[in-house]
């Protein structure tokens, strides 16, 4: 990550221009008094962030000289996003997938054209750690790329321009791709912008060894399928240190209620992960966060789950 930095960024915007679509900043629910702007990531063509990074990912390993295909390994969005990419460069895609991926999250990926394989989800997040395809011509990795990072961290930049005094920004937390970009951006930009990750209270290991110190797999419990992590990945441990200014939880019945305000005052169709920011935001006293921007990852929730949760809470 020490190859990531505001220079990276601006460069991947450029690359990004005709492709990324540049979303806008939103009141939370239509009430100034919050304090909260939400990103809605949701508006980008596969419905997600994905696309910033993938693409600018793919389209530097093109200019490096052409390959046969692109792929990766991702829970779901990350496949999506290059797919998508690879269709747009004229190459096929592969993407190995965990068992018990969302159906939604599957159909996508092969509706952009890739093949999609499917591996136990330990074995998958071990894939993502042991470098076993890193050296593979046309491989994407999900968040441990610089290339990645820099395109998720345009994100960043767009905030703090349709935003200047934006105080804290609140990023969901994962592999570590989209808060590490935005952090890189928007602190090169201004370097007392607060950027705070955000990881599901059920599957916490980021957190729990920043917090609390502990350095071990956990077992994990949440309805969040796209950020968070039972494993502790060290380089990403190593970045979120050095760009991030803390580490932050949410319980899922308070992402279910993020969901929830999304979707009835803002007409967002949020998944889990991208929720968990705004949940974060409103747990968060307007003293202690200032005027706020929530990235709202992506839209790629289970029909069934979010019915669920609109009519159950």
């Amino acid at each position: 990550m020490s190859e990531l930095s505001l220079a990276t960024v601006e460069a991947a915007r450029t690359r990004l221009q005709g492709v990324a679509l540049r979303t806008p900043l939103l009141e939370l629910g239509g009430q100034p008094e919050r304090g909260i702007w939400i990103k809605p990531e949701v508006f980008q063509p596969i419905g997600s962030f994905k696309l910033r990074g993938a693409y600018n990912a793919l389209a530097q390993i093109m200019e490096a000289g052409p390959v046969d295909a692109a792929f990766t390994i991702s829970t779901g969005n990350m496949s999506q996003a290059v797919a998508w990419s690879a269709r747009r460069f004229g190459i096929p895609a592969r993407a190995f997938m965990p068992e018990g991926a969302p159906q939604t999250k599957i159909d996508a990926t092969r509706s952009f054209g890739a093949t999609v394989e499917f591996l136990p989800r330990t074995e998958l997040f071990t894939a993502m750690e042991d470098d076993r395809f890193q050296d593979t011509p046309g491989f994407v990795h999900p968040f441990r790329d610089k290339r990645v990072s820099s395109g998720n961290g345009t994100i960043g930049l767009e905030i703090l321009e349709n935003l200047p005094e934006v105080e804290t920004i609140f990023v969901p937390l994962g592999g570590g791709g989209l808060a590490t970009g935005v952090a890189a951006a928007a602190k090169g930009v201004r370097s007392d912008v607060r950027v705070i990750g955000v990881e599901p209270a059920g599957c916490c290991a980021i957190a729990r060894a920043l917090n609390d110190g502990i350095h071990e797999p956990m077992e994990c419990d949440t309805i969040v399928d796209s950020a968070g992590s039972p494993f502790i990945f060290e380089e990403t441990l190593a970045a979120v240190r050095e760009l991030l200014d803390s580490v932050v939880t949410v319980p899922d019945s308070e992402t279910r209620a993020a969901i929830r305000l999304l979707a009835t005052k803002n007409k967002i169709v949020a998944e889990p992960a991208a929720a968990l920011s705004v949940a974060a935001a409103l747990r968060t006293p307007v003293a202690e966060r200032g005027r706020t921007a929530c990235v709202v990852s992506g839209g790629s929730i289970d029909p069934a789950l979010f019915a669920e949760i609109l009519t159950i809470g």
